[in-house]
């Protein structure tokens, strides 16, 4: 009678056992499946973080050349004063 209460207990904890493997199989999988969106989430994120890196770089080498530009024309401008002063001297 031991033997079988004893056999009897030592089936209920195998099922128990095999319901809590079986449950933190399942919740594995579920932090599976979230690991493999935040992945996915991380990927996409990389590859705008590399895009907005180019976008910068064309917007640095854009400020760059108004930079030229905007110097050129304010030596242009200065010139074109002074002319136009040399100019009214003259008449």
């Amino acid at each position: 009678m031991q033997d079988n209460n004893q056999l009897n207990r030592m089936e209920e904890m195998l099922g128990t056992l095999i319901k809590m493997v079986g449950e933190n199989n399942s919740r594995l999988g579920a932090v599976e499946d979230k690991l493999g969106a935040v992945e996915s989430r991380l990927d996409t994120m990389e590859t705008d973080v590399r895009e907005v890196k180019v976008d910068i770089n064309e917007l640095l080498q854009g400020q760059e050349r108004q930079d030229r530009i905007l110097e050129m024309l304010s030596v242009k401008s200065i010139e074109t004063d002074s002319y136009i002063r040399d100019f009214k001297r003259k008449l």
